[in-house]
């Protein structure tokens, strides 16, 4: 579901109250954001729907929110001109770009290219870079991509997907970490076991895991997997 620009991908709590629950916000951009929907009458005041932050980060690397106003009242406190979100540079400092989204501000930013980020095995945050214009199509490899998992630490890790036959060699495709995140909010990762022989250090009866578009795009969804669960999912 698409409000204003943004993809709303619901993740409901588990062991928790079922009337309020935290979700996933994503930009069009592909920047995640995290708000409390307030899904009950009797729950509507402890939720503000008017106002809500999601994080940024500066050049320098400061981590900084930005206040996004959706009512008419608090439209002046808001500038909805221009807004940064966060990019890594493939030697691992933190930058942002800005998105222009109004017609005066368009001279100032560069549509054709961007980057988001990446983070290998070792944690160490990289970018990959996206080309979305024919003239740049040259200067990118859609051949192979790695995409963030975090560890039950914290840590950031990635995986590498492998999208064409010729490098299938040069991936694991027996056993993966993927993103999780905890009723309150907490990244934690649960291993996938997608051979018999691995199997057994699964456990496949419900978890909540990140989804990755083709185009980068972070969703989250609670898939429940065995006939036991099916009621709570």
């Amino acid at each position: 579901m698409c409000i204003g620009g943004l993809t709303l991908v619901f993740s409901p709590l588990r062991c928790a109250s079922s009337r309020i629950f935290s979700f996933a916000l994503v930009t069009n951009s592909g920047q995640l954001l995290t708000r409390t929907h307030c899904d009950t009458e009797e729950l509507k005041n402890s939720c503000s729907s008017r106002i809500f932050s999601f994080a940024l980060v500066t050049n320098s690397g400061q981590l900084l929110t930005r206040t996004h106003c959706d009512t008419e009242e608090l439209k002046n406190s808001c500038s909805s001109r221009i807004f940064s979100f966060a990019l890594v540079t493939n030697s691992g400092q933190l930058l942002t770009r800005t998105h222009c989204d109004t017609e005066e501000l368009k001279n100032s930013c560069s549509s054709r290219i961007f980057s988001f980020a990446l983070v290998t095995n070792s944690g160490q945050l990289l970018t990959r870079t996206h080309c979305d214009t024919e003239e740049l199509k040259n200067s990118c490899s859609s051949r192979i991509f790695s995409f963030a998992l975090v560890t039950n630490s914290g840590q950031l890790l990635t995986r590498t997907h492998c999208d064409t036959e010729e490098l299938k060699n040069s991936c694991s495709s027996r056993i993966f970490s993927f993103a999780l995140v905890t009723n309150s909010g907490q990244l934690l990762t649960r291993t996938h076991c997608d051979t018999e022989e691995l199997k057994n250090s699964c456990s496949s009866r419900i978890f909540s895991f990140a989804l990755v578009t083709n185009s980068g795009q972070l969703l989250t969804r609670t898939h429940c997997d065995t006939e036991e669960l099916k009621n709570s999912c």
